[in-house]
């Protein structure tokens, strides 16, 4: 989102992220991995708030954020096996499909046309046209 020049989705990330931390604290967390939360959490929003960022780093590790290293992802933690696909007919969301992450537009339309929320609507006639964007979403248009 950085790149894109996209903040407000940056910004939506960073509190979806501030979200799962809550939610983790909840729990009896790990003292080391709530740690390296906050620490990527504050890095990765020292650009687009870089005072209070700074001040809460200085409190945290005695040291300047914006001299660290950026966050480097781990490639194997990036991959994702199943995810939900969107299933809409005319742009109105019908139905939710958990479906696997290589899925292929034709097996994505065949698995939109087989959801007991999607046939009754299509009443028996295939779609005039199908735009897919496996594995999120795809539209069927009647």
């Amino acid at each position: 989102d950085f790149e894109k020049w996209a903040y407000n989705t940056a910004v939506a990330a960073c509190m979806e992220f501030t979200n799962l931390l809550y939610r983790y604290v909840k729990q009896p967390p790990r003292p080391d991995t709530l740690d390296f939360a906050i620490d990527t959490l504050l890095l990765l929003m020292a650009p687009m708030v870089p005072h209070i960022t700074a001040e809460l780093w200085e409190i945290r590790r005695s040291s300047d954020i914006h001299r660290q290293p950026w966050p480097t992802p781990d490639p194997k933690r990036l991959q994702v096996e199943r995810c939900t696909m969107i299933v809409q007919v005319n742009g109105k969301l019908r139905d939710r499909i958990e479906v696997d992450a290589t899925i292929t537009e034709e097996e994505a339309t065949q698995a939109a046309l087989a959801s007991p929320r999607v046939a009754p609507l299509l009443e028996g006639n295939s779609p005039k046209r199908v735009i897919a964007k496996p594995p999120n979403l795809i539209n069927l248009v009647v």
